[in-house]
């Protein structure tokens, strides 16, 4: 089913957050949003001098709010440029590369202890708990930069993370490993820190070669980061070590070799347990499918991080994440989403070739 422009509002906002103005349908032509699963997402957007939007983009600090089907992207002006080019459909137009209100993560350093003044802190401090407690919990430095955090749902696995000064981004991104994603989005008059569970629509949404829904596709087998672990144990202060081959390790150790890694158990985890957890994870991460979808396949339903199922070239079908999905316009929405490690600048490039496409042949219509 094809989507219209209709069903998306681009709203113009100034540098206290207050919507100020709005994109008209023709002014969307040129906006290209990419939103990340586990990174600060990015926008461009090219408007004519002429647009009465302009103006209002070119105040500094200001940036948009796209809501759209099942999803609100909002962020802030990075660069801009005034360009004059006689060649161009614009002619004089204003360049904008924007990032997502993700950014801020990257701009604000995950302190050891977030509830503490920096005259408080410590060089480091290992964190170990609940996975999404965490992860609320490395997003709470925001909160000085004036973003509402969520509470904790309390849910994933256990996890750790040294808080030693990295940047917010860095925390967050490491935390929601394959479970989570996060992101920051304007909720009326103020920012709002995001934490999703991440749904397997495997069952639901698939791609193939055939049905020309999946544009590239490549399959990595990768040797196993660990086959073993080295499980640390601390009591009253004295360290002590033991190591552990899982069943699931001795089978990869029988062809890959030996691959250690030193474990910590998280509270009441068990050495055995901290052991197998860690070579499950090993093991999961030996296969990864990487790719793009085609721009014509409509994938609102799905949002980055979701899980959906590919078929590979031997016909066989795997489970893969989305990393990104990006969204750009020239007569309609356009989409296109990147699959496992891929990288977003070709989802970029996919949509860019779709939009000069659309416009030329908008251009033979017209004359």
């Amino acid at each position: 089913m094809s989507q219209s422009a209709d069903e998306y509002s681009v709203e113009i906002r100034d540098h206290a957050l207050n919507r100020v103005g709005v994109l008209s349908t023709q002014d969307l032509t040129g906006l290209t949003v990419v939103r990340q699963s586990k990174d600060a997402s990015t926008w461009t957007l090219d408007i004519p001098m002429s647009s009465d939007a302009a103006g209002l983009l070119m105040q500094d600090d200001a940036g948009i709010i796209m809501t759209g089907p099942n999803m609100v992207f909002s962020g802030r002006v990075k660069d801009r440029k005034d360009v004059t080019d006689e060649s161009s459909e614009l002619g004089s137009y204003l360049s904008i590369t924007g990032v997502g209100d993700s950014a801020l993560l990257s701009e604000a350093l995950c302190r050891p202890d977030p509830s503490k003044a920096v005259s408080a802190q410590v060089e480091s401090l290992l964190w170990s708990g609940n996975r999404e407690d965490l992860l609320v919990r490395a997003l709470s430095n925001l909160a000085r930069l004036g973003v509402s955090v969520p509470a904790s749902l309390h849910r994933g696995d256990t996890a750790q993370l040294t808080a030693n000064w990295q940047t917010a981004l860095e925390a967050c991104t490491s935390l929601a490993y394959t479970a989570f994603a996060f992101d920051v989005v304007q909720q009326g008059g103020g920012l709002v820190a995001v934490v999703r569970a991440v749904e397997d629509l495997s069952t639901r949404i698939a791609f193939d070669g055939d049905s020309g829904s999946l544009s590239s596709l490549s399959v990595q087998r990768s040797a196993p980061a660990a086959t073993r672990c080295v499980v640390k144990s601390t009591t009253d202060s004295v360290a002590s070590y033991q190591e552990i081959i899982p069943t699931d390790g001795a089978a990869l150790e029988s062809i890959w070799g030996i691959h250690e890694t030193l474990v910590t158990p998280e509270n009441e985890e068990t050495p055995a347990q901290a052991a197998q957890a860690s070579i499950s994870d090993a093991k999961a991460a030996m296969d990864a499918a990487s790719g793009s979808v085609a721009d014509d396949v409509v994938i609102d339903q799905a949002q980055p991080g979701d899980w959906v199922a590919v078929m590979d070239g031997t016909g066989a079908w795997r489970k893969t994440q989305i990393t990104s999905i990006t969204t750009g316009f020239t007569d309609g929405p356009i989409h296109t989403c990147t699959l496992g490690d891929f990288s977003t600048s070709e989802s970029r490039a996919m949509i860019s070739r779709r939009q000069t496409a659309r416009r030329l042949a908008r251009l033979e219509r017209s004359k």
